[in-house]
């Protein structure tokens, strides 16, 4: 034994031993549960989903109250274009006359409760894990940039005459999802990444090619959301890794940014009621 451990034992304070250096599958691991937890403990997706549902129920109400229809039937079939269109739907018309506020309006109607439905499903399934990414701020920020400018293809690139729902947010969101996994891909377990990276691409696979099938669908919107959501997700940042904190500042931004588009929407609706 040396002196030095002697002196050690003999003062009664035993040799300090390093603590241990995390690894890198330990740094991973922890990404991991941390994205977990976040994943388990959604709100504001929730919450956008009963907001569409409520929305679409309250148009129904509107239609029904109007005398067109029984309530019943103004709740779950389909809405025609006329409503649509004053109720806030992506009509190109008025958009050349400069009511922008419906790029934002759009993306809260639905033609009818399947349509409805599909998309509150999309949007609770990618909206958890967006949430759990890059926190609840950035969720409606990405689901709102992507829809608006979903939107905005449609009206500027194929010309749809009326457009309506969220579908190009929920790309949106696929997309900065996608961007995510594929950029910290490396921070990731194997089986996580690979089980994100999966499921990712095969819900664009499935997806996307559907609307170049079915006319009905807005495709337009649908590949400008999803470009739209990538770029998103390649610029701002997450709330889970550890080199790519989003600043303060920029989260006030987007939360000041989407409040303003709401209200625009919201004022410009109550002109036309």
């Amino acid at each position: 034994m040396s002196d030095q451990a002697q002196n050690s034992v003999q003062n009664g304070t035993p040799s300090e031993v390093p603590p241990p250096q995390p690894t890198p599958d330990d740094a991973r691991e922890a990404l991991a549960d941390r994205l977990e937890a976040r994943f388990d403990a959604p709100r504001l997706t929730p919450a956008l989903v009963l907001l569409l549902a409520v929305i679409h129920v309250a148009v129904g109400v509107f239609r029904a109250s109007r005398g067109a229809t029984t309530l019943g039937w103004a709740l779950a079939g389909p809405r025609g274009a006329r409503l649509l269109a004053r109720m806030g739907g992506m009509k190109t018309s008025r958009l050349d006359k400069g009511e922008l506020w419906r790029l934002v309006s759009a993306v809260f109607l639905h033609t009818d409760l399947i349509h409805l439905s599909l998309n509150l499903v999309g949007l609770f399934l990618v909206g958890r894990l967006i949430e759990a990414i890059f926190g609840r701020v950035r969720l409606f920020f990405i689901f709102l940039a992507s829809g608006v400018l979903g939107a905005a293809c449609s009206w500027l690139v194929v010309r749809t005459p009326l457009s309506v729902g969220a579908s190009g947010g929920i790309y949106g969101l696929l997309g900065a999802a996608l961007v995510f996994v594929l950029r910290h891909g490396d921070e990731l377990p194997d089986d996580v990444r690979q089980h994100l990276r999966k499921q990712l691409l095969l819900a664009i696979a499935l997806n996307l090619p559907i609307g170049f099938v079915l006319p009905v669908i807005d495709q337009a919107a649908h590949i400008g959301g999803l470009v739209g959501g990538a770029v998103l997700g390649a610029v701002m940042g997450d709330g889970v890794t550890e080199t790519a904190r989003g600043h303060r500042l920029a989260t006030a931004g987007m939360a000041l940014v989407s409040i303003l588009w709401v209200a625009a929407a919201v004022f410009g609706l109550l002109g036309t009621v």
